[in-house]
Order: C-alpha cells, then structure tokens, then sequence
C-alpha cells in the first residue's frame, strides 16, 4: 500500500509509430491520475517506432519526474510491449492506456474506484454499442468464435482493465500480439483471482488502416498464439 493510504498506480503506455497522438495521450493521463492518487507512474514502451515516438517520450520524461521511458530496438508486439512495461512498473495497480487514444484516461477512475474496498484483484471490461466499421465488427465476431471453439470461452475483455501489481502470474507465453492481455485474464481467472467486469467506452481511430493488428501477419500470430494458450490452461497455473 502507497504512504497515501491509498493505492499506488501504474499505467503502461505502449507506443509503436504514435507520433501523432502519444504526447497528447500522455499528458491526459497524467492530468487523470492527479485526480486519483498522489502516488502515480506513467511508462512508455517505444516498441521499436520508426518515426519520432522514442524522441517525443524522451522529451516528456524531462517534464515528468514519475514518467519511466523503455526503448525497444525493433518492435516486439504488443505483448512484448505490455511485458516490459508491466515488469518496470512499482505501484500497487496496473492498468494500460493505449497511445492511439482509442481508450480514454477518463475510464481509469471508474477502475481505481473498484479497488477501494479491497474485494477485487481485477477489473476488466466490456464495451457497449462499439462503434466500429462493419468490416471491424466482423473480424472481431470472427475472432471471438475462434476463441469459443479452441478456448471453450472467452476473456472478459473488451477494453482496458487493471490489476494488482502482486497478482503471480507465471511468464505468459503470447509475447507478440494482443493475446498476451487475453492469457493474462484466463490465467488470473483459472488462479481464482477475483474478477470483476465494468463497462466502458472506446473511440475507434479516424483512420482504421492506421491500425496495428488488423493485418494478416498479427492476424496469423493470433491463431497461433490461441492454440498455445490452449496447451498452458491444461495445465496447473
């Protein structure tokens, strides 16, 4: 527990070629957990951007004393991002906001206010009325039944969540796309961690061919990466 009496924060910002929106993602947040605790971190993952996103991170963490900076020669995946943020963090909560802003600050106080009474270890989430073009909802309609027949369920989660930083999840195996957030939940949920499940909104990029999973290779990577989770869930956590 923080000096605060109250729970310390962490949020993991993974960044891949997000010149256009991290320094206006960044600072948001920190407006945000302000508002929360005193007792707060923000840390960027530069997996490996091409354009100026290391240089933009770097100068932030000038601006912010509680603003760590990991930089990633080449691009790990979003899972490879998620683990080295996760393994920097030192507070009592971790939570992610994405650096494309699909995911609002705004939503973290909703999360951190679970955690006040000390019933849960994590909070995940589900998003209503998802605003997304028709060819989006498909693909994720496709990937939630793929889930349901190799998996026979699926993790509940939609958009961000947040955990307890002493939750003992051994090194998860999906270290590349989105499904190291999916292992992360079925694990926990296998180890009897108490799980709760809020709503929350979501705002779609302008530009959908900005995206960094809806491609064939992360695609690919995906179905690999289910079949894996399949093998480790039969086994004890």
């Amino acid at each position: 527990m923080s000096k605060y009496n109250q729970p310390s924060l962490s949020i993991v910002v993974p960044a891949l070629d997000e010149e256009k929106t991290l320094e206006r993602v960044v600072r948001w947040t920190f407006e945000e957990l302000a508002k929360l605790t005193p007792d707060h971190e923000v840390i960027i993952v530069n997996d490996g951007s091409s354009d100026t996103t290391g240089q933009i991170a770097d100068r932030l963490q000038t601006e912010y004393s509680s603003l760590k900076v990991i930089h990633h020669l080449k691009p790990t995946g979003l899972g490879g991002a998620l683990e080295a943020g996760f393994s920097k963090s030192s507070k009592d909560l971790i939570s992610i906001i994405t650096a494309d802003g699909e995911f609002w600050p705004t939503e973290l106080k909703k999360f951190y206010d679970c955690f006040k009474d000390g019933s849960v270890d994590l909070v995940s989430s589900y998003v209503p009325n998802r605003k997304m073009p028709i060819y989006r909802k498909f693909l994720s309609f496709i990937w939630r039944v793929w889930m349901k027949l190799v998996l026979g369920e699926i993790p509940p989660l939609e958009g961000i969540y947040m955990t307890k930083k002493n939750i003992h999840i051994p090194k998860l195996i999906n270290n590349f796309s989105g499904m190291w957030n999916m292992e992360f939940i079925l694990r926990a949920k296998k180890s009897n961690r108490r799980i709760k499940v809020i709503s929350m909104e979501m705002h779609p990029r302008k530009n959908m061919r900005d995206s960094k999973v809806l491609n064939m290779k992360t695609i690919f990577i995906t179905v690999k990466e289910i079949y894996n989770l399949k093998k480790i869930l039969k086994k004890k956590v």
